[in-house]
C-alpha cells in the first residue's frame, strides 16, 4: 500500500511539473505576443506617435491577462513545495504578481478614464 502511495504522489509531482511548465509557457507567449503587437501598433498604426500610444491599453490588459496566467502556475508550484524556504519564495511570488496585476488595472481604468475626458475637452473645443 507505500509504494501504491508513492507512485500516486510521484504521478502527481509530474503532472503538476508539467502543468506549470506547459502554463508558463502560455504566459510567456502571451506577453510575447502582446509587446509585438504594441510595437507593430507603434509603428504602423500610430506612426511614432506615443501620445496617442500611451492612450492604447491593450499592452496593459494583455499583461495583466499574462500575470494572471503565470500566477496559476505559481498556485501550482506550491503542490511541489519540498521545504519552507520555496514556499516563502513562493508567497512572495504570488502577492508580488498580484500586486503587478492590480497595479496594471488600475493604470488600464486611469487611461480609460483619462482618454474620456480628453474625447469631452476636444469636442467642447470644437464646439
Amino acid at each position: 500500500m507505500e509504494t501504491f502511495s508513492h507512485n500516486l504522489h510521484d504521478l502527481l509531482f509530474l503532472i503538476a511539473t508539467i502543468s506549470i511548465t506547459i502554463i508558463e509557457f502560455v504566459g510567456l507567449f502571451i506577453i510575447i505576443y502582446g509587446i509585438i503587437n504594441e510595437l507593430y501598433n507603434i509603428v504602423f498604426k500610430f506612426k511614432f506617435n506615443f501620445l496617442k500610444a500611451h492612450d492604447d491599453t491593450k499592452l496593459n490588459s494583455t499583461l495583466s491577462t499574462a500575470l494572471e496566467v503565470l500566477l496559476a502556475a505559481e498556485i501550482l508550484k506550491t503542490i511541489t513545495v519540498t521545504d519552507y524556504r520555496n514556499l516563502v519564495i513562493i508567497a512572495v511570488l504570488i502577492v508580488l504578481r498580484i500586486a503587478m496585476t492590480l497595479l496594471l488595472v488600475w493604470e488600464t481604468d486611469h487611461k480609460e478614464e483619462h482618454g474620456l475626458h480628453a474625447e469631452e475637452r476636444h469636442k467642447k473645443q470644437s464646439e
